[in-house]
């Protein structure tokens, strides 16, 4: 982060911003997404590069912070909310984590329980059943290779990507990883296994660094034994969107079922990547006779509690290691969205 960014998120994060903004948001209510919570620090080569887990002392400091100015709800209440177009008096704050990583096991959830706060965990199938997450299997490739480059063939033409120092990893990974997002499963798959064997080294049970593991069956067992949700978001976490409405319906409905089986019950459903255009009509359709009638998306703002007018397209805001105090009570108060609005009028 360069230094000009970090002063605007001290200036966005500031005490008397954070406070007026709250102030004006307090009628909108905030679902947070995280994926997971790593007990380190930092990480060797690119391991989380992205920030897609955060550090456990940070994510208990915004947990108090979130305790301190919201009333933190479940999903469920936070739904009733949505569905009743409620108009709010104090902020309502739901929190939800993505994929199923043994990290929210592991780390989240003593601190959850701690502060007895509520939250929902969407669970990717596959990765439940063993099958490491693709972008994880390339960050993984792409890091510990012993070799300096890769030859492979992108868009046609044979293309050498350096995996030298550190920097030129990180470029590759996302390189590759913005390619791989654009193929169906099967392309993917074929792609990443050719990386893999290129690059001589792939991501296995006996390697796997804790945060890159999945959440096992008796995990999920214990934790909804312990009041946390668990929520359906497909078995091989899937760009919705590109698949047929067949192949989308044994992707959802598939997902609903596995979660039953472990909890006894599922209503809760997240899309894979979440973004506009990463579902169509067909999927909403699918998701209303499974009679789901909430989604959840990454758009990343507040609900709008009078005014959504899409209950399968509600929004969430994302969290990563990016995102330390400052920044993050800029995001949660509002004050960001509320400074990107001026700057757009």
């Amino acid at each position: 982060m360069t230094a000009f960014k970090k002063s605007i998120n001290r200036i966005l994060g500031s005490e008397p911003l954070v406070s007026l903004s709250l102030k004006i948001e307090s009628k909108n209510p905030l679902v947070i997404l995280y994926h997971g919570v790593s007990g380190e620090e930092t990480h060797p080569g690119i391991e989380n590069y992205r920030g897609k887990h955060i550090p456990k002392r940070a994510f208990e400091n915004q947990i108090i912070f979130l305790q301190k100015h919201f009333t933190i709800v479940t999903l469920d209440s936070m739904e009733k909310v949505v569905a009743q177009g409620m108009s709010l008096q104090k902020p309502l704050c739901a929190i939800t984590f993505d994929d199923g990583y043994k990290n929210n096991f592991i780390h989240a959830f003593p601190i959850l329980k701690k502060y007895e706060v509520p939250a929902t965990i969407f669970v990717t199938v596959g990765f439940i059943e063993g099958n490491f997450l693709w972008p994880d299997r390339l960050e993984y490739t792409v890091g510990h290779t012993k070799k300096s480059s890769l030859l492979i063939t992108l868009f046609g033409v044979q293309t050498t990507f350096k995996t030298d120092t550190r920097e030129e990893r990180i470029k590759t990974d996302d390189t590759l990883r913005s390619f791989l997002k654009k193929l169906n499963s099967h392309d993917r798959e074929t792609f990443l296994s050719t990386i893999e064997k290129e690059l001589g080294c792939a991501l296995t049970p006996q390697n796997a660094p804790l945060n890159y593991l999945p959440l096992s069956k008796q995990d999920l067992q214990t934790l909804g034994a312990e009041g946390v949700s668990i929520g359906a978001h497909t078995v091989n976490h899937p760009i919705l969107s590109r698949l047929t409405p067949e192949e989308q319906k044994e992707e959802i409905s598939s997902s609903f079922e596995y979660v039953k089986n472990i909890t006894g019950n599922c209503h809760h459903f997240a899309y894979p990547n979440g973004q506009k255009g990463d579902w169509n009509k067909d999927t909403e359709k699918i998701l209303s006779e499974l009679r789901c009638r909430f989604a959840w998306s990454t758009e990343a703002r507040r609900i709008e509690t009078q005014k959504e007018r899409n209950f399968l397209a509600l929004p969430r805001v994302t969290m990563d290691n990016g995102h330390l105090q400052n920044r993050f009570e800029a995001l949660v108060s509002g004050t960001i969205n509320r400074a990107k609005k001026l700057l757009h009028t």
